[in-house]
């Protein structure tokens, strides 16, 4: 008896506060999403929503702003130099930088957001290096942000890229505890 008392009390009080809680809302296509099969969700440090789809990049605060598109007649990085692009990650750096890995019908690609626009860093393809597909491909460690190539390790630090072990296939990172990768 005594446990049916307390099942009924926390009954009693739980209830008010699950009741308060805001309802779901299906957020579509018909809200401004550029597609329904969404890959990826984001938040960021200062509150951003960043939704990756198959049809692209769109962020949200209370409405959708596509910022990145892969649909047909559109003119961004996506739409213009890759075939059957689709965003499948996001990471952000230590300083709040938004980077999100695209995967192509020949390669990942990394995008980073400078505050108005995704753009390809051209120290990938100016080194001809090949991002990993594997889902931990990046890690946060001493303020840098590590990605994991097939040509190496690649630090970011906010403003600068470098590689690191040249000619290392790393396929993932993992931070140990101690903060080691």
């Amino acid at each position: 008896m005594k446990h049916f008392l307390l099942a009924i009390a926390y009954l009693v009080l739980i209830l008010p506060a699950l009741h308060s809680q805001q309802k779901w809302r299906l957020l579509t296509t018909e809200h401004g999403l550029s597609s329904n099969a969404v890959i990826n969700i984001h938040q960021t440090e200062n509150g951003d929503i960043w939704v990756a789809t198959d049809q692209g990049i769109d962020l949200y605060n209370g409405i959708f702003q596509p910022f990145l598109s892969s649909g047909a007649g559109t003119r961004s990085p996506m739409s213009s130099t890759n075939l059957n692009p689709t965003p499948n990650s996001f990471v952000e750096s230590a300083s709040g930088q938004m980077i999100a890995r695209i995967a192509t019908t020949n390669a990942n690609k990394i995008y980073l957001f400078d505050g108005f626009e995704w753009e390809e860093p051209d120290f990938f393809d100016d080194n001809d290096i090949l991002v990993s597909d594997m889902p931990e491909f990046s890690v946060l460690s001493g303020g840098n942000l590590w990605l994991s190539s097939w040509d190496g390790l690649v630090g970011f630090d906010g403003q600068k890229w470098q590689l690191h072990n040249p000619g290392v296939r790393i396929d993932w990172l993992v931070q140990t505890p101690d903060g080691r990768l």
